[in-house]
């Protein structure tokens, strides 16, 4: 996948490229909601494997303030997670459980918007769901800040899970390092320290 982007700006070229070593959204606490995966023919992630179904609903049960729903990959020349089931029971089928307690749900959601927790909890799977679909295909970001009059790398950042976030953040970084150059080439005016 070729979606790079270079962007220059008086002396500065800002380029988005695919990142090849982002952070494993499973290992690295990138999503918000927690995922397990059962024991499945399709998909496992080893570390957060639970077994049966039934193992993980037991647990909920004991534990009345998860918010959870199951979901399903689709693993037929590469990898399609989603919320709801596929029409394909050969090539696809229930891989674990998305879920998040009530308290840390209440903690990053603003407001509820008139939405029940669950439906809020339905908004955050989906979030994380796209942001895994992005991970499994390599649909994920970087971009590097480079001085063109010394191709010297002055800025970099990663892990951006959509093309359309790394390139306003490539942008805006951009638009900081020309600022701060144009403000460092701006002659001292003894009495305007404080004018901005």
């Amino acid at each position: 996948m070729s979606n790079d982007v270079v962007i220059e700006k008086n002396k500065y070229i800002a380029k988005v490229q695919t990142d090849l070593f982002p952070a494993d959204p499973f290992d690295d606490g990138v999503l918000l909601s927690r995922v397990v995966t059962t024991k499945n023919k399709h998909f496992s992630h080893q570390d957060e494997e639970v077994g049966d179904i039934s193992v993980f609903e037991e647990w909920c049960e004991q534990n009345d303030d998860v918010l959870a729903m199951p979901f399903y990959a689709y693993v037929h020349s590469g990898i399609v997670l989603s919320l709801h089931p596929f029409s394909d029971p050969w090539d696809s089928g229930q891989i674990g459980f998305i879920f998040i307690k009530e308290k840390d749900l209440q903690e990053i959601a603003d407001t509820l918007d008139g939405k029940t927790l669950m439906e809020k909890a339905e908004d955050l799977f989906t979030q994380d769901i796209e942001l895994l679909n992005n991970y499994l295909r390599g649909d994920v970001w970087r971009f590097s800040i480079i001085d063109k009059n010394t191709n010297e790398l002055c800025f970099s950042c990663g892990d951006f899970y959509s093309h359309k976030d790394a390139v306003r953040e490539a942008e805006l970084s951009l638009a900081e390092h020309v600022r701060d150059a144009v403000n460092k080439e701006q002659p001292y005016l003894p009495g305007l320290e404080n004018c901005a």
